[in-house]
């Protein structure tokens, strides 16, 4: 995986599903590094976070309240971070990035250990193109460690090509 520049942005999901007695729900965070000048622990880059939030509709207020029958505590016009839809997770996300990054021009979904191309949700036309044809031969590859390793080149090549990957420090 490339050491990305900082204008890409990698949103985490993770979820509870069928693990919680909350019901389904997803949460969202957004990471990205700084700058090389903006040191961080052991001088490495400052990497940042940021959790995804929406404004809880009645509906939404409800349900959770419903999910979570002994303590209900929702009202619409609350702040959550926990989405009863990954695809309203995936679309505020696409909303919001560019306010909480101002500088972030490439949105892709990664989680912490990801260690091959992974969709890309908005970004140059091309990258986006190219990218998610390789992370889809991506995901149907696992089996082979060779295509694999091909297919990692050329994630790296794009971004490379496309002017956001060739830091050399993490």
């Amino acid at each position: 995986m490339p050491t990305y520049t900082p204008e890409v942005v990698r949103l985490n999901i993770t979820t509870w599903v069928g693990t919680c007695a909350l019901g389904e729900h997803w949460y969202g965070k957004f990471h990205w590094h700084m700058p090389k000048y903006e040191k961080g622990k052991y001088g490495q880059r400052k990497q940042h976070d940021e959790e995804l939030e929406y404004v809880l509709s009645a509906r939404d207020a409800e349900r959770l309240d419903a999910d979570n029958p002994y303590t209900p505590c929702y009202r619409a016009g609350d702040s959550s971070a926990r989405f009863l839809s990954y695809e309203k997770l995936i679309e505020r996300a696409q909303e919001t990035w560019q306010q909480v990054v101002p500088h972030g021009k490439v949105l892709i979904m990664c989680d912490m250990c990801s260690c091959g191309p992974v969709e890309i949700l908005v970004g140059p036309k091309k990258l986006v193109r190219l990218g998610n044809q390789v992370w889809k031969k991506w995901e149907e590859s696992e089996a082979s460690d060779k295509l694999c390793i091909q297919l990692e080149r050329q994630w790296d090549a794009l971004f490379k090509k496309a002017g956001f990957s060739g830091l050399t420090d993490r």
